[in-house]
C-alpha cells in the first residue's frame, strides 16, 4: 500500500487534526519534489541545447527528455490523486 493511502486510511479512522496537518505536509513535499524535477529538467534542456550538434545527439536527448517527462507525469498523477483523497477527507469531516 502506498504510504499516503495508508496515512489516509489511518487518518479517516481518527479525528486528530494533527493527522490532517501531516497529510498536508506530505502533499506539500510531493509538490516541492515535482517542482524540483521540473527545475532540473529546465537546467538539463538549457545545457543540452548548447551541446546538440548532430541528429544522433538530438535523438539521445529526445529519449532522455521523454523519460523525464514520463517521470513528471507519474508524479503529477500521484499528486492529483492525493489532492482528491485530501478533499474527500475534508468533505467527510465537514459533513
Amino acid at each position: 500500500m502506498l504510504p499516503f493511502l495508508h496515512l489516509c486510511i489511518h487518518w479517516s479512522n481518527s479525528s486528530n487534526l494533527t493527522d490532517l496537518w501531516f497529510v498536508e505536509a506530505i502533499h506539500k513535499k510531493h509538490v516541492q519534489s515535482l517542482y524540483q524535477s521540473l527545475s532540473t529538467m529546465k537546467v538539463f534542456l538549457d545545457d543540452t541545447t548548447k551541446e546538440a550538434k548532430d541528429i544522433e545527439t538530438l535523438k539521445v536527448i529526445e529519449k532522455r527528455i521523454r523519460d523525464v517527462i514520463n517521470k513528471v507525469e507519474d508524479k503529477e498523477t500521484t499528486i492529483v490523486g492525493m489532492e482528491d483523497d485530501f478533499n474527500a477527507i475534508i468533505e467527510h469531516l465537514t459533513a
